[in-house]
C-alpha cells in the first residue's frame, strides 16, 4: 500500500505537470531566446556573434534545435503599413490557401506569403515584396493571434478589419541581410516548442534552474537578450504535486499503522506458543541472549521477507499504473519506490514490524484490570499531546504542505497516533466493560455466560484483537469518509464559483472588453431556452478605510429572489438562514431611478436655459431601457438670453429616463487657466421637452423635488445656484428612493466589525461613497473570495448611480437551467455570436475539470483502495483471532465438554466470543473513524487536487455508504465466525 501511494502519487504528479503545461497557450508553451536589435552595433557585436551564445544557452535547457524567427517593427513603406517577418522552414508553419510558398528574398525580389491583415502590399526600389501566396499560420507557437485567427505582432492593437498585411518570407538570414532594413528595429527569436509530456515533476527543478542560468548568461552579455519559458506554470504544478503527495502520506501512514497493528495481533496470537518454546529451550540450557537472538533473527527474517514481497508487489502495481498513464515507467520507479527515500521507507517498516512483534511476544502483559499507569498509557498520552500540539500550530494548508517537510512527516504519523490513542482508550475500557457484561449475563443461557465469563477472566487476547479491529475498521471507514468529503468538496468548489449553471461576464482580453448587456439584451439570454433563470448581477471592487492592512472588498448586487436558487451556499456560512438574509436586504417595494420618461419615438431633447453669472455647459444624464447611462452634451448657456439647448437622442435612449443634468465649465481650463478658476451664478431652467414626429412633447414643467449635488443648490422650482470648479462634478437631479437612507447589506465579519453606530458602514465604490447598513453577517458568499458586501441589486444600482450616473451597471449574468439537456443547449448557444465575445464559466465544466484532475483522481482511487484494504485486513485479523482461539482453547473446551457442555453449546460459546469481539471492533471503529475524519478535515485544508479549499472542506457522511460498509463487514465477520467454529467439538 505504501509503495503504491509513493509511486502512484508521482504518476499523478506527472499527469498534473503535463496537464498544467498543456493549459499554457501554445504561443507561450515554448522556450524562447529573444534578442531585440535596435539596429545599432553593441560594442562590435553582431548577429553572427550573438547567435552562438544563444544556441549554447538554449542547449543547457533543452537539446531540441530551435526555430529561428525574425520580426521587424511595424514598417511604413511608400505610405503603407506592413508587418514583416521571416522563418526558416516556412512550410512547417504555414498552411496555404492559394498560390505557393516563397522561396527567395533578395533586394530585387523578396517573395512573401500573406498570413493576415488586409491592404496593399507595398513596394519600393529598395524593398520589392512580391506576394506569391495566401495562407494562415498552422500554429500560434511562433506568433500571437488576434481574434479571427489573423496573425499579428503581439502588442499591436489594430482591430481585425484594420490590421495591416502580415507578410512572411522564407529564410531568417535572407531577410536579415536586406540592406534597406539594416537600421530598422527588429526582434530575433529562437523558439523551442515544449511538448506537454516532455517535462516531468522530477525534472522541473532542473528545468527551472537551467532557464535561470540561461537567462543570467544571456543578460550578462546584453540587456536586450533574454530567455522566456512557462516557469511559473511548471513551478505551480510542481508545488501542487508536492502538496498532493504529502497529503497522500495520510494514507501511507494508515498503511503503516495497520501493518504494525496487525503485527501486534499476530504476535499476541503466537505468544502462547512462543512462551512454551522459550520454556523448553531454557530447560535444555539456552541462555537469554541466545533466545533473544533467535527470536530477533526469526522475526526479522519474516518481517524482511514480508516487506520485500509487499514492496515488490507495490513496485509492480506502480509500474502498471505508470504504464497505463503513459508515464516513463523506469523513471517513475527510480524516483519513487526504488529511490533512496522509498527503500528507506520499506527498511524502516521492516524494522518497525520486527520490534512490534518482539514486543508483542516478550513484553510484559499490560495490566488492564488495575489502575496503575503502564508504559502503554504513557505512550498514548504522549501521542495525544503530539496531536494537540499539531492542532495548536494551526491548519496544514497548501502553503505549509508545500513548504514544510515536517508537515508531511506529521501527516504520515497522524493516523497512527490518533489510532493508537483510541486503541489504548478502548483497551482500558474493555476490561471493566467485560466484567459488567459477565455480571449481567449470569442469568442468561449457558453459552452466553461462558462467553462473557471467559472474556472477563482473560481479557488480554481479546483486548489486542478489539484494538486491532478498532484500528483497521476505523481507518477503513475514515478513508471512506475522507473520500466522500473530498468528492463533495469538488462539487462545493464548482457551485461556489458558479452558483447557478453558467456565469457570463466580460472577457478580460484587451481586444474583447465587452459587457454582457452590450453583446446582447437581457431578452436574448432569456430566449436561450425554456425555464431558464436569468439573474443580472452587479459586481464592483471597492475599499474601506476603517481597518488597516488590505482593505479591498467586493460589492455584489443581486436580486434577493435569486438566493433560493444558489447552489454554492452552505448553512455553515452564516448563523442566519439564507431566506432570512434575503428578507433583510429585500426592499419593501420595487425600486427604480426616478426621472421624466422619454417617448419611444423621440429624436432629441430640448431645454430652454439662461444664466445670471458665468456661462456653463450642460449634460443630460439619460438612463436607457437596457440599464446603461448616456451623457448627452446639451451645449453651453448664453448669459441672460434664454437659449434652447438641443441634443439628438440615440436610438438606445428612446424609452429611457432623464435622471439628471450635469453642470460643467463652458471653457477649457487648459486654454483659459489664467482667466478663471471657478464659475458661479444662477441657472434658470425652462420646460424640458422631447422632439417627436408630432412636435415637442413636454417631459417636465418644473423641477420641484429635484436636488443639487456638489455645489448645486435649488432655488424655487426652476432655478439652481451653481459653483463650478475642479473639486467635483455638479449635478441637478430628481430625488431618488435611496436618498437619505442606507442600503441594507450582508457583509463579511471583518466589514461588520468596521461598521459604526447603528451598523452604518460607508463603502468606497468607483462612483463615490455608498452609505450602507449592516443587516446580516456571513463568513462567505458564493463567487466571492475575501471581504464582501451583498446588497439588493436595484437598491445598489440606484444608490451607486445617484452618486455618479453610470458608476454601476449589470456586468455579470447568472443563468440557471432546468435540466442537463437544457444546460447543453445553453452551453452550445453561448459559444456562438453574439455571445462568443464574452467569458463563460460553467459549473458542470468546473466540476468535471476538478474530478478529472490527475491528483484528484489519484487521491480518490487511493482512498477507495485504502478503505477496501483496511476492511479486508480487519477481516483477516478476525480470522487470525478465531483460528488462535480454536487452537489455544482445546484444553478448556475439553474440560467444558467433560463437565457436560454439548457440542452446540461449545460452538455457540466460541461464536458469541468472536461475534462480540467483531461487534466491539465495529463500534469502536465507527468512533475512531469519526474522530480521525473530523480531525483531518479540520487540520488538512486542501482539496482533492491539492489546492486551497474555497469554500473550506466540510466533513460529509454518506449514511447509505457507511451503512453498506458496516453491513458488509458484519456479514463477512459473521460468515468467518460461523466458518471457523463449525467443526468445533464434532
Amino acid at each position: 500500500m505504501l509503495a503504491v501511494v509513493l509511486g502512484g502519487s508521482l504518476v499523478a504528479q506527472d499527469e498534473q505537470t503535463a496537464r498544467a503545461l498543456a493549459r499554457v497557450p501554445a504561443s507561450e508553451r515554448n522556450v524562447t531566446a529573444v534578442y531585440s536589435d535596435l539596429g545599432v552595433s553593441r560594442r562590435g557585436a553582431t548577429l553572427k556573434t550573438t547567435e552562438p551564445l544563444v544556441h549554447r544557452a538554449l542547449q543547457t535547457v533543452t537539446p531540441a534545435e530551435p526555430v529561428r524567427v525574425l520580426q521587424y517593427k511595424l514598417l511604413r513603406v511608400e505610405g503603407s503599413l506592413v508587418n514583416l517577418a521571416a522563418i526558416d522552414g516556412l512550410g512547417n508553419w504555414v498552411r496555404l490557401r492559394s498560390g505557393r510558398l516563397p522561396q527567395t528574398c533578395t533586394v530585387a525580389r523578396c517573395e512573401v506569403v500573406q498570413v493576415g491583415g488586409r491592404g496593399r502590399i507595398p513596394a519600393s526600389p529598395d524593398l520589392n515584396f512580391v506576394k506569391v501566396g495566401d495562407g494562415v499560420l498552422s500554429s500560434p507557437i511562433l506568433f500571437g493571434r488576434l481574434p479571427g485567427a489573423r496573425a499579428a505582432r503581439i502588442g499591436e492593437s489594430f482591430r481585425p478589419e484594420e490590421q495591416p498585411p502580415f507578410l512572411l518570407a522564407e529564410g531568417f538570414d535572407a531577410l536579415a541581410g536586406l540592406p534597406a532594413l539594416r537600421s530598422i528595429y527588429r526582434t530575433y527569436a529562437w523558439v523551442v516548442p515544449l511538448d506537454p509530456a516532455s517535462v516531468h515533476p522530477w525534472e522541473v527543478d532542473r528545468f527551472l534552474a537551467s532557464v535561470t542560468r540561461a537567462r543570467s548568461t544571456l543578460r550578462s552579455e546584453s540587456l536586450f537578450l533574454d530567455v522566456v519559458a512557462p516557469t511559473d506554470e511548471l513551478e505551480s504544478a510542481r508545488s501542487s504535486g508536492e502538496v498532493a503527495g504529502r497529503r497522500l502520506l495520510l494514507i501511507g501512514g494508515q498503511a503503516a499503522a495497520l501493518l504494525l497493528a496487525f503485527a501486534l495481533l499476530a504476535a499476541a496470537s503466537m505468544r502462547r506458543d512462543a512462551d512454551a518454546a522459550w520454556s523448553r529451550l531454557t530447560w535444555l540450557g539456552a541462555r537469554r541472549w541466545q533466545l533473544m537472538l533467535m527470536s530477533t533473527a526469526e522475526t526479522g527474517a519474516a518481517a524482511v521477507a514480508g516487506a520485500v514481497v509487499g514492496w515488490a508487489i507495490g513496485v509492480a502495481a506502480t509500474a502498471a499504473i505508470a504504464g497505463r498513464a503513459g508515464s516513463p515507467v523506469g523513471a517513475v520507479l527510480r524516483h519513487s519506490v526504488l529511490a533512496g527515500s522509498g527503500l528507506s521507507a520499506v527498511a524502516a517498516l521492516a524494522v518497525a514490524a520486527t520490534l512490534v512483534v518482539l514486543l508483542g511476544l516478550r513484553a510484559p502483559a499490560v495490566p488492564l484490570g488495575r489502575r496503575a499507569i503502564s508504559t502503554v498509557d504513557v505512550a498514548a498520552l504522549g501521542a495525544l499531546l503530539a496531536v494537540l500540539i499539531a492542532l495548536a500550530r494551526g491548519q496544514a494548508d497548501a502553503a505549509s504542505l508545500g513548504s514544510s517537510g515536517a508537515t508531511g512527516t506529521f501527516l504520515l504519523l497522524l493516523p497512527g497516533l490518533v489510532t493508537f490513542v483510541i486503541a489504548v482508550v478502548c483497551a482500558r475500557l474493555l476490561a471493566p466493560g467485560l466484567r459488567i457484561l459477565e455480571r449481567g449475563a449470569r442469568r442468561a443461557a449457558v453459552s452466553i455466560r461462558l462467553a462473557a465469563l471467559s472474556l472477563a477472566r482473560s481479557p488480554g487476547h481479546a483486548a489486542v484483537a478489539v484494538t486491532f479491529l478498532v484500528a483497521s475498521v476505523g481507518l477503513g471507514l475514515f478513508a471512506l469518509l475522507y473520500r466522500s468529503t473530498l468528492e463533495r468538496g469538488e462539487d462545493d468548489q464548482a457551485a461556489y464559483a458558479v452558483p447557478l449553471d453558467f456565469t457570463v461576464n466580460e472577457d478580460l482580453a484587451p481586444s474583447r472588453l465587452v459587457l454582457p448587456l452590450d453583446a446582447a439584451p437581457l431578452s436574448s439570454y432569456q430566449s436561450l431556452g425554456t425555464g431558464l433563470a436569468v439573474v443580472p448581477v452587479i459586481r464592483q471592487t471597492g475599499s474601506v478605510g476603517a481597518f488597516g492592512g488590505p482593505n479591498r472588498f467586493t460589492l455584489l448586487g443581486l436580486p434577493p429572489d435569486a438566493f433560493a436558487r444558489l447552489r454554492g451556499w452552505r448553512d455553515d456560512f452564516s448563523a442566519t438562514s439564507l431566506p432570512e438574509l434575503a428578507r433583510r436586504i429585500r426592499p419593501a417595494s420595487p425600486v427604480t431611478m426616478r426621472g421624466p420618461t422619454i417617448p419611444a419615438d423621440a429624436s432629441g431633447l430640448v431645454l430652454p436655459v439662461s444664466v445670471v453669472g458665468g456661462n456653463v455647459s450642460l449634460e443630460a444624464e439619460v438612463l436607457t431601457p437596457a440599464g446603461r447611462f448616456l451623457h448627452l452634451d446639451l451645449g453651453v448657456t448664453h448669459g441672460h438670453q434664454v437659449r434652447e439647448l438641443r441634443v439628438a437622442l440615440p436610438e438606445t435612449a428612446r424609452g429611457g429616463k432623464v435622471v439628471g443634468l450635469g453642470i460643467g465649465r463652458a471653457l477649457a481650463v487648459e486654454q483659459h487657466a489664467s482667466e478663471f478658476t471657478r464659475v458661479d451664478g444662477i441657472l434658470r431652467l425652462g420646460r424640458l421637452s422631447a422632439r417627436t414626429a408630432t412636435g415637442l412633447t413636454p417631459l417636465l414643467d418644473d423641477y420641484s423635488g429635484w436636488i443639487g449635488v456638489n455645489g448645486a443648490t435649488p432655488i424655487g422650482d426652476s432655478a439652481v445656484r451653481y459653483l463650478v470648479n475642479e473639486a467635483a462634478e455638479r449635478r441637478f437631479e430628481p430625488r431618488q428612493p435611496t436618498d437619505g437612507t442606507a442600503v441594507p447589506v450582508i457583509v463579511s465579519p471583518r466589514l461588520a466589525a468596521a461598521a459604526g453606530a447603528g451598523g452604518v458602514l460607508p463603502l468606497r465604490v468607483p462612483g463615490g461613497v455608498l452609505r450602507t447598513k449592516v443587516v446580516g453577517v456571513a463568513r462567505r458568499f458564493p463567487t466571492v473570495q475575501g471581504e464582501f458586501a451583498v446588497a439588493d441589486r436595484s437598491l445598489a444600482f440606484v444608490a451607486a448611480n445617484t452618486a455618479k450616473p453610470g458608476a454601476a451597471g449589470v456586468n455579470e449574468i447568472w443563468i440557471g437551467t432546468p435540466s442537463e439537456d437544457s444546460a447543453r443547449t445553453v452551453a452550445r448557444e453561448l459559444r456562438r455570436p453574439p455571445f462568443d465575445v464574452l467569458a463563460v464559466s460553467s459549473r458542470r465544466a468546473i466540476a468535471h475539470d476538478l474530478s478529472s484532475d490527475p491528483l484528484s483522481r489519484g487521491a480518490l482511487v487511493v482512498l477507495a483502495g485504502a478503505a477496501i484494504g483496511s476492511v479486508l485486513l480487519a477481516l483477516l485479523g478476525l480470522l487470525l483471532l478465531l483460528a488462535a482461539d480454536v487452537r489455544d482453547e482445546q484444553g478448556e473446551l475439553f474440560d467444558l465438554e467433560a463437565q457436560g457442555a454439548g457440542p452446540s453449546t461449545l460452538r455457540t460459546h466460541l461464536r458469541l466470543r468472536g461475534g462480540l469481539v467483531a461487534a466491539l471492533g465495529l463500534v469502536g471503529g465507527l468512533g475512531a473513524a469519526a474522530a480521525l475524519a473530523a480531525l483531518v478535515v479540520g487540520l488538512v485544508t486542501v482539496t482533492a487536487n491539492a489546492t486551497a479549499a474555497e469554500p473550506p472542506l466540510l466533513l460529509r457522511v454518506d449514511p447509505a455508504l457507511v451503512a453498506l460498509a458496516c453491513a458488509a463487514y458484519a456479514a463477512a465477520a459473521g460468515l468467518l465466525v460461523w466458518g471457523t467454529t463449525r467443526r468445533v467439538a464434532r
